[in-house]
C-alpha cells in the first residue's frame, strides 16, 4: 500500500472512530435524556392521583374514576387483590402486586415493560390505606425516534469517513508529489551515475529541506568523484615516470657487453627508483584515504605534546637535528592525524634543508609552524604548494611526490583549520609552512 493510500486510509479511520464515539456519547444522553423526561412526568402523574385519593371520602370505584379522569388515561388504581381500575395496560406485575398489598406507602418503582410487543414505561406507588397506583407511558414514539436518530448518525459517520479519507487522499497526493519527484531524482542518479542532477529546493517546509540535504549530499559526492579521478588521474601521470625509468633500466641491463662498472651503476638507479616509487605508492594511498575523522574519534589534546613526540621520532629515525620552541594550546583534534600532519611538514622541511643545518618546529596559539634553511617558496608558487602532486621549478631535482603537503591540507581542513607558507619571518632563508586550527 503507497503512502498516499495510507494516509487516506488512517484519516478515514481516525474519523470514523471520532464519530462514533461523539454519536455513541450523544444517542446515550439523548436516550437518557428521554427516559428521564418520561420517568419525571410518570411521577408527576402519580403525585396527582395519589392527591386526589386523599381528598374526601369518596367509594374506591369512584375514587378510581377520579384518578384516572384528573391524571390520564394510563394512570390506573390497583387494589390489594390484583384488580385494576380502569382496565387496560399492562397487566399487574409482582411489582405492582407487592406494593398493592404492602399497606404503607412506599417509594415509586419504575421500570420498563412490553404490552403486545410494544415497550410501555411503568410507574407504581403504594398507598397507606392499601393498595398502590400505577401510570404507564408508550415508549413506541421515543424508540421510533431514537431509532431514527441512530440511522442519521450511522450515515453522518460513514459520510465523513469517506469525506476524510477524500481530504486524506488529496493531502497527501500534494505532500507526496515532492517526494515522488525526490523518489525519480534519486532513481535517475542510481541508473545513470549523474551526480549533477538538479533538484528542486524552492519549498519553505521539510521536503523542501530534504531537497535541498539531498542536493548537498549529491554536491560532496561529485566533489568526491571529482577528487578522485583527479587523484588517479594525477597519480598515473606521476606513477608513469618511475614505471617509465625502471623499464629503461632494465632493459640496458639486460644487453650485452655491460662493464662492472655500468651494472653497479644501473643497479643503483634501479634501487633509487624503486625507493621513490614505494614512496610515492606509500603518499598516494595516504591521500586518497585520509578523511575527516567522526566526531566520537575526536578528543582534546595538547598540540606542543603532539609535535614533540613528532620531533623526537624524526630525531630518532634521522639523526637531524629539530629545535622545537612550544607553549602549551589545545585543540580538539584526531591525534592521529595532526600527527601524521606535522610529520609530513618535517619530513618537507628535513628535504630542503642542508644536511648540517637544523630545521625549526615552532608551536602555539594553535599554530603550528616549520621553518626550513633551504632555497624558499616564491611568491608566485605559495598558493599552490598544498596542491597534490605540485612541485616547484627547485624542488624538481629533490625526492619526493608533492604529496606531503596535499595531506597537510587534507587534514587541517577536516579540524576546521586554514594553511599557510611564505617565508621565514625571522629573517633566515628559507621557507617557513604550517597551519592554525581552532583552540579550546
Amino acid at each position: 500500500m503507497t503512502l498516499r493510500a495510507r494516509l487516506a486510509l488512517w484519516l478515514g479511520v481516525a474519523t470514523a472512530l471520532a464519530i462514533a464515539l461523539a454519536s455513541t456519547a450523544g444517542y446515550v444522553l439523548i436516550a437518557d435524556g428521554l427516559d428521564a423526561g418520561v420517568d419525571d412526568s410518570l411521577r408527576e402523574q402519580l403525585g396527582i392521583a395519589s392527591a386526589v385519593t386523599r381528598r374526601g371520602e369518596l367509594p374506591p370505584r369512584v375514587r378510581a374514576v377520579l384518578v384516572a379522569r384528573a391524571a390520564g388515561e394510563l394512570v390506573q388504581s390497583i387494589s390489594p387483590d390484583g384488580t385494576v381500575t380502569p382496565e387496560g395496560g399492562p397487566r399487574p406485575d409482582e411489582v405492582d402486586l407487592r406494593l398493592a398489598r404492602a399497606g404503607r406507602r412506599t417509594d415509586v418503582e419504575i421500570r420498563t415493560t412490553t404490552v403486545l410487543g410494544a415497550p410501555v414505561r411503568v410507574a407504581t406507588v403504594g398507598l397507606a390505606r392499601g393498595g398502590a397506583i400505577r401510570a404507564s407511558a408508550d415508549l413506541t414514539g421515543d424508540r421510533l425516534a431514537l431509532r431514527d436518530l441512530r440511522r442519521r448518525l450511522i450515515a453522518l459517520g460513514v459520510l465523513g469517513a469517506l469525506v476524510s479519507a477524500g481530504v486524506g487522499w488529496f493531502m497527501a497526493r500534494r505532500l507526496t508529489g515532492p517526494l515522488a519527484r525526490l523518489s525519480e531524482a534519486a532513481e535517475h542518479v542510481a541508473a545513470t551515475e549523474d551526480l549533477t542532477t538538479p533538484i528542486a529546493d524552492d519549498r519553505p517546509d521539510e521536503v523542501g529541506r530534504l531537497s535541498r540535504s539531498l542536493g548537498m549530499m549529491l554536491a560532496a559526492l561529485a566533489a568526491s568523484r571529482a577528487q578522485q579521478q583527479r587523484l588517479v588521474q594525477d597519480a598515473g601521470h606521476e606513477l608513469r615516470t618511475p614505471l617509465t625509468s625502471l623499464r629503461t633500466n632494465l632493459e640496458v641491463l639486460d644487453r650485452e657487453g655491460l662493464t662492472p662498472n655500468d651494472r653497479t651503476r644501473l643497479l643503483a638507479d634501479l634501487r633509487s627508483e624503486v625507493e621513490e616509487l614505494t614512496t610515492l605508492v606509500g603518499e598516494i594511498v595516504a591521500a586518497a584515504a585520509t578523511a575527516p575523522g567522526p566526531a566520537a574519534a575526536r578528543e582534546e589534546h595538547d598540540l606542543a605534546e603532539l609535535a614533540e613526540g613528532v620531533v623526537e621520532r624524526h630525531e630518532r629515525r634521522t639523526s637531524r637535528r629539530i629545535i622545537l620552541a612550544a607553549e602549551p594550546c589545545r585543540a580538539v583534534v584526531v591525534a592521529a592525524d595532526i600527527e601524521r600532519a606535522i610529520s609530513n611538514l618535517v619530513d618537507n622541511a628535513l628535504k630542503f634543508s642542508p644536511a648540517d643545518q637544523a630545521v625549526d618546529v615552532t608551536v602555539g596559539a594553535g599554530r603550528v609552524v616549520v621553518g626550513d634553511r633551504g632555497g624558499g617558496i616564491g611568491p608566485t608558487e605559495s598558493a599552490f604548494v598544498f596542491e597534490r602532486f605540485y612541485r616547484s621549478d627547485t624542488a624538481r631535482s629533490t625526492p619526493g611526490s608533492g604529496l606531503g603537503l596535499a595531506i597537510v591540507a587534507q587534514v587541517v581542513a577536516a579540524h576546521g583549520g586554514e594553511c599557510f607558507a611564505g617565508p621565514r619571518p625571522d629573517g633566515h632563508t628559507g621557507a617557513a609552512v604550517g597551519f592554525k586550527l581552532p583552540t579550546v
